[in-house]
Protein backbone atom coordinates (compact mmCIF):
# COMPACT_ATOMS: atom_id res chain seq x y z
CA UNK A 1 0.00 0.00 0.00
CA UNK A 2 1.40 3.40 -0.92
CA UNK A 3 2.33 5.82 1.85
CA UNK A 4 -0.41 8.31 0.92
CA UNK A 5 -3.08 5.61 0.72
CA UNK A 6 -1.98 4.09 4.01
CA UNK A 7 -2.06 7.51 5.67
CA UNK A 8 -5.54 8.22 4.26
CA UNK A 9 -6.82 4.84 5.46
CA UNK A 10 -5.39 5.43 8.91
CA UNK A 11 -6.98 8.91 9.11
CA UNK A 12 -10.38 7.46 8.15
CA UNK A 13 -10.02 4.65 10.70
CA UNK A 14 -8.95 7.07 13.45
CA UNK A 15 -11.94 9.31 12.66
CA UNK A 16 -14.26 6.29 12.85
CA UNK A 17 -12.80 5.28 16.20
CA UNK A 18 -13.11 8.84 17.50
CA UNK A 19 -16.77 8.84 16.45
CA UNK A 20 -17.35 5.87 18.75
CA UNK A 21 -16.00 7.73 21.78
CA UNK A 22 -18.41 9.53 24.16
CA UNK A 23 -19.82 12.57 22.38
CA UNK A 24 -19.05 11.16 18.93
CA UNK A 25 -21.72 10.66 16.28
CA UNK A 26 -21.49 6.86 16.28
CA UNK A 27 -21.48 6.76 20.08
CA UNK A 28 -24.70 8.83 20.16
CA UNK A 29 -26.29 6.55 17.56
CA UNK A 30 -25.58 3.45 19.62
CA UNK A 31 -26.80 5.11 22.79
CA UNK A 32 -30.07 5.78 20.98
CA UNK A 33 -30.20 2.18 19.75
CA UNK A 34 -30.51 1.18 23.37
CA UNK A 35 -30.08 -2.24 24.80
CA UNK A 36 -30.41 -4.35 21.65
CA UNK A 37 -26.87 -3.89 20.48
CA UNK A 38 -25.48 -3.64 24.00
CA UNK A 39 -26.86 -7.08 24.80
CA UNK A 40 -25.42 -8.49 21.59
CA UNK A 41 -22.00 -6.95 22.26
CA UNK A 42 -22.11 -8.43 25.76
CA UNK A 43 -22.85 -11.88 24.33
CA UNK A 44 -19.82 -11.52 22.07
CA UNK A 45 -17.65 -10.28 24.93
CA UNK A 46 -18.53 -13.41 26.89
CA UNK A 47 -17.89 -15.64 23.86
CA UNK A 48 -14.33 -16.87 24.24
CA UNK A 49 -12.52 -18.83 21.57
CA UNK A 50 -10.52 -21.64 23.11
CA UNK A 51 -7.28 -22.92 21.60
CA UNK A 52 -8.90 -26.33 21.18
CA UNK A 53 -11.88 -25.00 19.18
CA UNK A 54 -13.39 -27.82 17.13
CA UNK A 55 -14.97 -26.57 13.91
CA UNK A 56 -17.15 -29.67 13.71
CA UNK A 57 -18.70 -29.25 17.14
CA UNK A 58 -20.50 -25.92 16.81
CA UNK A 59 -22.49 -25.11 19.91
CA UNK A 60 -26.07 -23.98 19.45
CA UNK A 61 -25.52 -21.06 21.81
CA UNK A 62 -22.58 -19.76 19.77
CA UNK A 63 -24.36 -20.23 16.46
CA UNK A 64 -27.32 -18.30 17.92
CA UNK A 65 -25.04 -15.27 18.33
CA UNK A 66 -24.33 -15.35 14.60
CA UNK A 67 -28.04 -15.74 13.74
CA UNK A 68 -28.87 -12.81 15.99
CA UNK A 69 -26.14 -10.65 14.44
CA UNK A 70 -27.29 -11.52 10.93
CA UNK A 71 -30.91 -10.77 11.78
CA UNK A 72 -30.11 -7.55 13.64
CA UNK A 73 -28.23 -6.10 10.68
CA UNK A 74 -30.34 -7.77 7.97
CA UNK A 75 -27.33 -9.32 6.23
CA UNK A 76 -29.52 -11.52 4.01
CA UNK A 77 -27.68 -14.76 4.71
CA UNK A 78 -29.88 -17.76 4.10
CA UNK A 79 -30.49 -19.70 7.31
CA UNK A 80 -29.26 -22.90 5.64
CA UNK A 81 -25.83 -21.31 5.14
CA UNK A 82 -25.43 -19.91 8.64
CA UNK A 83 -23.95 -23.04 10.29
CA UNK A 84 -21.26 -23.19 7.58
CA UNK A 85 -20.68 -19.42 7.77
CA UNK A 86 -20.30 -19.74 11.53
CA UNK A 87 -17.80 -22.63 11.24
CA UNK A 88 -15.73 -20.72 8.68
CA UNK A 89 -15.60 -17.58 10.80
CA UNK A 90 -14.88 -19.38 14.06
CA UNK A 91 -12.18 -21.43 12.39
CA UNK A 92 -10.59 -18.19 11.11
CA UNK A 93 -10.75 -16.67 14.61
CA UNK A 94 -9.34 -19.82 16.24
CA UNK A 95 -6.41 -20.07 13.80
CA UNK A 96 -5.71 -16.35 14.15
CA UNK A 97 -5.90 -16.65 17.95
CA UNK A 98 -3.43 -19.55 18.04
CA UNK A 99 -0.89 -17.46 16.11
CA UNK A 100 -1.40 -14.39 18.29
CA UNK A 101 -1.80 -15.12 21.97
CA UNK A 102 -2.77 -11.51 22.68
CA UNK A 103 -5.36 -9.39 20.92
CA UNK A 104 -3.80 -7.45 18.08
CA UNK A 105 -4.88 -3.81 17.82
CA UNK A 106 -5.40 -2.78 14.21
CA UNK A 107 -4.15 0.79 14.59
CA UNK A 108 -1.04 -0.20 16.53
CA UNK A 109 -0.10 -3.09 14.24
CA UNK A 110 2.72 -3.28 11.74
CA UNK A 111 2.14 -3.45 7.99
CA UNK A 112 2.77 -7.21 8.11
CA UNK A 113 0.21 -7.63 10.90
CA UNK A 114 -2.33 -5.53 8.99
CA UNK A 115 -1.74 -7.69 5.94
CA UNK A 116 -2.40 -10.78 8.07
CA UNK A 117 -5.62 -9.28 9.49
CA UNK A 118 -6.71 -8.44 5.95
CA UNK A 119 -5.82 -11.95 4.81
CA UNK A 120 -7.99 -13.53 7.51
CA UNK A 121 -10.98 -11.47 6.38
CA UNK A 122 -10.40 -12.04 2.65
CA UNK A 123 -9.92 -15.78 3.13
CA UNK A 124 -13.07 -16.11 5.25
CA UNK A 125 -15.10 -14.12 2.71
CA UNK A 126 -13.83 -16.29 -0.16
CA UNK A 127 -14.76 -19.48 1.73
CA UNK A 128 -18.22 -18.12 2.59
CA UNK A 129 -18.79 -17.05 -1.00
CA UNK A 130 -17.76 -20.56 -2.04
CA UNK A 131 -20.71 -22.10 -0.19
CA UNK A 132 -23.11 -19.85 -2.11
CA UNK A 133 -23.92 -17.34 0.61
CA UNK A 134 -24.88 -13.86 -0.58
CA UNK A 135 -23.12 -10.70 0.61
CA UNK A 136 -20.39 -12.64 2.49
CA UNK A 137 -18.40 -9.53 3.40
CA UNK A 138 -21.25 -7.99 5.37
CA UNK A 139 -21.72 -10.67 8.02
CA UNK A 140 -18.06 -11.73 8.02
CA UNK A 141 -16.69 -8.28 8.84
CA UNK A 142 -19.38 -7.63 11.46
CA UNK A 143 -18.83 -11.00 13.15
CA UNK A 144 -15.05 -10.66 13.19
CA UNK A 145 -15.35 -7.10 14.55
CA UNK A 146 -17.76 -8.14 17.29
CA UNK A 147 -15.60 -11.09 18.36
CA UNK A 148 -12.29 -9.15 18.12
CA UNK A 149 -13.32 -5.46 18.10
CA UNK A 150 -9.83 -3.94 18.31
CA UNK A 151 -8.47 -6.18 15.57
CA UNK A 152 -11.12 -6.16 12.83
CA UNK A 153 -13.00 -3.14 11.50
CA UNK A 154 -16.50 -3.46 10.05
Amino acid sequence: MSGRLAMACELVLRAAIQATQPGGRTHRYFEQQGHKEAAMRQAFAEHKVADDFDVVAVSEESAEILRHLSGFYGTRHDLKHQPDVYRILMEAVAVFGRRHRTTMTLLDSSDAERDEIHGVLVSAIARIKGIGSKQPYSLASKFLHFILPTTFAI
